[in-house]
Order: structure tokens, then C-alpha cells, then sequence
């Protein structure tokens, strides 16, 4: 378990395996008290934006390589954040979870996780989330123009619900 408190980032974690980011691969990441994944940054914004985090208007310092599975504001108790490795080569899996963990403020609470699969996808599933999220954004930011945002501070999440994300290193060519 990690110990963070609120605006929390922990040190960077081990990986176990590579995972590749629009063709840049990364071994270890940081995890956000406020519903983050990092790759590279140590930010700690509690107040969701909209997509992309470039520093601009209201947006947070520019941060990339960034996944987003319930960002909001959400203030954890000891050992509610919960990491672990799992799996054989080539099948492993790094997987973050937040465990009944309240939104600032709230008695409500969420139960959610991001699964880093080594064959390529990230999933992002939902357990009890009081109130859809409280208003959270959802998505993924590779850089600046490489991001999707799923939502944008609304309580759009069903317990229950799953959404997996996977990036396609195979390009396009037109006419197929």
C-alpha cells in the first residue's frame, strides 16, 4: 500500500515490465493521491481541467504521460492506494487501485483501478463510485496532441464499468 495523503504523489514505483507510450517506453511511474498515473511528471493538481495539461488558461503545468482514471479531488487514508505486479512474461499486469477512497470534503467515496497489461492495453474499471465520480475527468495524455478525454468533470461512471484503452502502433494507410 502507499501511504498518501491528500495532493499526494508517491516516489516512482517499479513497473516489472516496459510500457510503451506512442513509442516511448517507460519502466516506472508515480501514482497521484487524486485519481493519476504518471509517467514522468510529479504534478499534484486537485482541480480537473479540460485536455490537454498544457499550462495553459487554467490548465495545470504542462503534464504528459499521464493517465486519468477518476481525477478529481479525492483525499485518502492510510493504505487505501494499493499497487501490485502480477503474472508471468509475457502476460503481466501492473495494477494501481484506490480503495474506498472519499472525495475531499464528502462522505462519498470511489473503488477504482488502472490495469497496465504488458501486451499493450490499459484498462481503467470501477467499482462503488458515489455519485458517477463527484465530477471528475477521465482520459489519457501521451503530450499535447496525443490525448483523449473521456470526460470532462462530470459523474459519468457506473459502477461496474470498464473502459479499456489501447494505443494502435500500426498506422493507417490510405485506401485499406
Amino acid at each position: 500500500g502507499l501511504t498518501l495523503g491528500d495532493d499526494g504523489i508517491s516516489a516512482t514505483l517499479t513497473i516489472g515490465f516496459d510500457v510503451n507510450l506512442s513509442g516511448v517506453t517507460h519502466t516506472g511511474l508515480r501514482v497521484m493521491s487524486n485519481g493519476q498515473v504518471q509517467f514522468g511528471g510529479s504534478d499534484v493538481p486537485f482541480e480537473n481541467t479540460a485536455l490537454p495539461l498544457d499550462g495553459s488558461s487554467t490548465r495545470p503545468t504542462n503534464i504528459d504521460a499521464v493517465l486519468m482514471p477518476l481525477w478529481d479531488d479525492l483525499n485518502p487514508g492510510f493504505n487505501q492506494i494499493r499497487w501490485r505486479s502480477q503474472g508471468t512474461a509475457p502476460n503481466r499486469v501492473f495494477v494501481v487501485s484506490w480503495l474506498s477512497v472519499p472525495f475531499y470534503g464528502s462522505t462519498n467515496t470511489a473503488t477504482f483501478q488502472v490495469q497496465l497489461h504488458e501486451q499493450g492495453a490499459i484498462v481503467y474499471r470501477y467499482g462503488a463510485v458515489a455519485g458517477g465520480g463527484n465530477g471528475a475527468t477521465i482520459g489519457l495524455e501521451v503530450g499535447n496532441t496525443d490525448f483523449v478525454q473521456y470526460s470532462l468533470n462530470t459523474a459519468v461512471v457506473s459502477n461496474g464499468t470498464t473502459i479499456v484503452w489501447r494505443y494502435d502502433t500500426v498506422p493507417l494507410v490510405a485506401g485499406q
